[in-house]
């Protein structure tokens, strides 16, 4: 498991691991632990059924703002990403990303205005529908040509140098 998240950008120090899963914390926008997320890479897409035998499992009450990664963060624009992974991308180069797991968390609709009143807040959404959405919804932002956890640090650096934000 551990080789599998190192492939995908995942540093040791951002999840708990054993040898089928790994967990993710989540949380609010004032530090609180409100939830976490399992990724099974074995695990179907398809979960119906067994919820919590899918590829992602995530736990986050009703009515709770959660998300990963602001308790990475190093300052500049803070970019929104639908996937942990993603987020861990843009922190491996540098950059501060907040996986909000999903392409329409309107519940952070009230906190996304309030960040873009003290920071650049940049929506990078997939090269897809919901990609789209995810980018209307914060307001600036772009769509990447890939999903960004499958680019090369260069590609990814070059995708942002050519947006204007």
């Amino acid at each position: 498991m551990r080789t599998h998240l190192e492939q995908r950008g995942a540093t040791f120090h951002r999840y708990f691991a054993d040898e089928e899963t790994a967990t993710f914390l989540l949380y609010n926008p004032h530090g609180k632990l409100v939830g976490y997320q399992v990724y099974r890479p074995l695990g179907t897409k398809e979960k119906k059924n067994h919820p919590r035998e899918g590829r992602y499992y995530t736990y986050l009450p009703k009515e709770v703002d959660g998300f990963f990664g602001l308790e990475y963060d190093v300052g500049g624009p803070l970019f929104v990403v639908e996937g942990i992974f993603k987020a861990m991308k843009l922190h491996n180069l540098g950059f501060s990303a907040v996986a909000v797991l999903g392409a329409s968390p309107k519940r952070l609709k009230s906190w996304f205005k309030a960040v873009k009143q003290q920071r650049p807040l940049v929506a990078t959404g997939d090269n897809d529908p919901t990609g789209a959405q995810l980018v209307s919804l914060v307001g600036i932002g772009f769509q990447s040509p890939k999903d960004l956890d499958e680019m090369t640090d260069e590609e990814v650096l070059e995708c942002i140098e050519k947006q204007r934000f």
